[in-house]
């Protein structure tokens, strides 16, 4: 970034509208002609919370074929979509990125995104997917995760399943245990 270069803070901010004023200028008279200049422009608008507009030029880019079917870019503009609350909007590009991962931890984005869009069963199903792809930094924490999606499903024996699974982390252990009991009281209050 500008500050790095031994600019003052205020310098900085003016370089950087005048970067995204430059950028913007180029992009409307239809200059900017590379997926890589247009993924600037994304990231530029995303940077400047003009997230609406970053999904659009990078949305429009992807589908034009200027830039790639990448986890990057996918994750860019699901990125644009989740920051301008247009949630249902993020789950597409954010399961392409996700399957295009080395890890689990979009498959997580993904289902925090299903959790907001109260998709008990979507979300439930893409933590599956994270726990399976691996290299969560806290699995423990994506079976608590899921044995709530489960418990809001009313599918106790899934999430017993998934809490005993947390239970099995020190770290987590005496939540997953709290959560086991209220799994059964709720169980025994429903059947009642």
């Amino acid at each position: 970034h500008a500050a790095e270069d031994g600019m003052s803070e205020e310098e900085a901010i003016v370089y950087e509208k005048k970067q995204l004023a430059t950028y913007e200028l180029a992009y409307r008279q239809n200059m900017l002609e590379t997926g890589r200049e247009m993924e600037t422009m994304a990231q530029l608008y995303l940077y400047h919370e003009s997230p609406y507009q970053s999904s659009k030029v990078l949305g429009k880019s992807i589908e034009d074929g200027l830039s790639e079917k990448t986890r990057r870019n996918y994750d860019l503009l699901a990125s644009g979509y989740i920051n301008g609350k247009d949630l249902a909007d993020a789950v597409d590009p954010l399961t392409q990125a996700a399957t295009l991962s080395d890890d689990g931890n979009l498959y997580m984005r993904l289902a925090n995104v299903y959790l907001n869009l109260d998709e008990y069963e979507n979300a439930a199903d893409a933590i599956d997917s994270a726990l399976n792809k691996g290299g969560l930094r806290r699995p423990d924490q994506a079976s608590i995760l899921q044995g709530q999606a489960y418990l809001a499903l009313e599918k106790f024996r899934d999430a017993r399943s998934s809490f005993r699974e947390a239970a099995k982390d020190e770290r987590s252990e005496r939540m997953a245990r709290n959560l086991l009991r209220y799994v059964n009281a709720e169980e025994r209050r429903i059947k009642d």
